[in-house]
């Protein structure tokens, strides 16, 4: 019951808070003295062109987002947001900003979203992880979608369930399952794992996949002479928490590295693998900032205060549609969220006292 009406709650929040007009209003009438400043995160930017590969946002739907953005937020770089902090209000004249970044490095954010930037004169960030950059390699996730999508096996069984693989449904769902079970364990045994999959899915990759898919360093120095900045997302994208101390450090340190010596500047932000709470800890932050970067992103769905800790930056996912940046970018749904949030904890709270 409480579950019922809490759901109801969201869903009428969700609509509220989506509404344009309602958003204009809400900001109209705030009368917070601090900005509002969000970060968003993309991946890949370009058409579906084929169905096993990470989710793309459509070229059209990305610049459609960016007008938006550069209509109802003052859209900063990431530098500019670690150097200027609170003076951001007075500098710019204006109170909510936004900060566009994308992680990994995959080609199309040169091929589909460094153009649409470039002709509206939008910053962005990109994060590398560097081991990838020019070396023809794939990551990971890419291998076991090719992988399962390709496979002439036609079943597939683990201890949770058996998958029909001439199903598409199916392959996606074993996807889904993969990516989870193998973000969950030590990078070892995930190596090991991996290279079994490869064995008994017996697909052949074909060998410019990963140059076809993966930005090189030439394009990377084109971007950052063109208003593009980038900064560090590891070497080989580990979640740092299921490695050693001795590794962490080289994944945080040679990354920095990397990009420093291929374009000739500082980097100064730091963003973690998959970034959700559990991928890092005080640890990771503590050899972060002993590296020399400035501030750290997380995937952590909400909007930034300019009391966040610079290493624990949250990030809002753009969606696939301008309806739902407009919706999680909004300052009503952020603040409804927290006050949602607060309810829910009361009510557990509440429950679990009767």
């Amino acid at each position: 019951m409480i579950e019922g009406f809490k759901l109801k709650i969201k869903r009428k929040t969700i609509r509220l808070a989506s509404n344009q007009y309602l958003i204009n209003l809400y900001n109209n009438v705030s009368t917070k003295s601090s900005p509002y400043i969000i970060i968003i995160v993309y991946h890949r930017i370009g058409p579906k062109t084929d169905e096993w590969s990470f989710p793309s946002l459509n070229p059209h739907v990305f610049e459609t987002q960016m007008i938006y953005l550069k209509k109802y937020f003052q859209i900063i770089s990431m530098d500019e947001y670690i150097n200027l902090g609170v003076q951001l209000m007075s500098k710019y004249n204006s109170s909510r900003f936004a900060i566009i970044t994308f992680d990994d490095g995959y080609r199309d954010s040169y091929k589909n979203a460094f153009p649409i930037l470039r002709s509206h004169g939008i910053p962005a960030t990109i994060f590398l992880t560097t081991g990838f950059i020019g070396s023809g390699q794939l990551f990971w996730w890419d291998i076991i979608r090719y992988m399962v999508w390709n496979t002439k096996i036609k079943c597939f069984k683990n201890d949770i369930k058996s998958y029909n693989l001439s199903l598409n449904l199916e392959k996606t769902h074993l996807i889904a399952q993969l990516e989870y079970m193998l973000k969950c364990i030590p990078e070892s045994k995930k190596n090991k794992i991996i290279c079994d999959l490869i064995d008994y899915f017996n697909v052949e990759l074909p060998n410019d996949l990963g140059k076809e898919l993966i930005l090189s360093w030439d394009e990377v120095k084109e971007m950052n002479e063109n208003g593009i900045d980038f900064g560090s997302h590891t070497v080989s994208h580990p979640i740092l928490s299921n490695i050693s101390i001795t590794d962490a450090i080289y994944e945080i340190n040679q990354s920095k590295r990397d990009i420093e010596q291929k374009i000739g500047m500082p980097v100064n932000s730091f963003s973690y693998p998959n970034g959700q709470p559990l991928d890092f800890n005080p640890s990771i932050i503590k050899l972060v900032k002993k590296s020399g970067y400035k501030c750290a992103l997380t995937t952590k769905q909400k909007s930034v205060s300019l009391e966040e800790e610079k290493f624990e930056l949250p990030r809002l996912s753009s969606g696939l549609d301008l309806e739902t940046l407009r919706l999680v970018s909004s300052e009503l749904y952020q603040d409804a969220s927290y006050i949602l949030n607060l309810k829910d904890k009361w009510c557990d709270s509440f429950c679990c006292n009767i």
